[in-house]
């Protein structure tokens, strides 16, 4: 029978971890920082910044074919060399850089910097929660970035319309039909002592409804 025993992460892939996890926390702090809180806010910072937000779109493209990981962290990264990178977006290193920085500063992307195939400097980037919610995306996105649709919280920036409150109707007052009012004592009187004669019902009477003719 065989006996497993189980490996445990060297110091090195602890540190690893650790500085990953801690990159993470710092990119979900400057989500919740980001003046961007609705499509209308980013499809203002396309129009501000068009460059930035075509890199944005080159990041959104590049990572849904990769698949490069990060230590304790989900989710999929495009990792490439900074020149890969000018390459894709058709722009200087120097210039790209600095697109990177503005992504990253409205909370728009997660970067890190790794070693591939020993002294070799990669750059992974991926796009944030925050980003995928106010973006065009696909489904699939979010779970091969690693986010949830409901992870940064996207607070509400339209308050809700106040409408006044509808006045109660009130009901007409109920009229008493004319058949239905009761008879006066004087008019009790006159139906009792009714003979057929004109004359029996007082003409000076104010509840009359006629007038006796003579």
């Amino acid at each position: 029978m065989a006996i497993i025993i189980p490996l445990k992460p060297s110091l090195k892939a602890k540190t690893a971890i650790k500085a990953a996890v801690t990159k993470d926390q710092q990119a979900k702090a400057l989500q919740e920082q980001s003046p961007l809180k609705s499509p209308a806010d980013m499809k203002g910072f396309g129009a501000q910044y068009p460059k930035t937000f075509h890199l944005l779109g080159v990041i959104f493209t590049t990572g849904r074919g990769s698949s490069s990981r990060r230590p304790g962290i989900p989710g999929c990264w495009a990792a490439y060399p900074y020149r890969e990178w000018s390459e894709r977006a058709k722009m200087p290193i120097a210039t790209l850089k600095r697109h990177l920085d503005r992504l990253e500063q409205h909370g728009l992307i997660e970067r890190d910097h790794g070693h591939h195939q020993g002294t070799r400097v990669i750059t992974f980037i991926r796009p944030t929660a925050l980003a995928l919610k106010l973006s065009s995306t696909r489904p699939a996105d979010w779970d091969h970035f690693g986010h949830k649709p409901d992870e940064p919280e996207a607070p509400s920036t339209m308050p809700k319309a106040w409408k006044p409150k509808p006045a109660p109707v009130k009901a007409a007052p109920k009229s008493v039909p004319e058949e239905e009012k009761p008879l006066t004592p004087e008019e009790v009187m006159a139906i009792l002592n009714d003979d057929d004669t004109p004359t029996s019902i007082s003409t000076s009477s104010p509840t009359s409804s006629f007038s006796a003719t003579g």
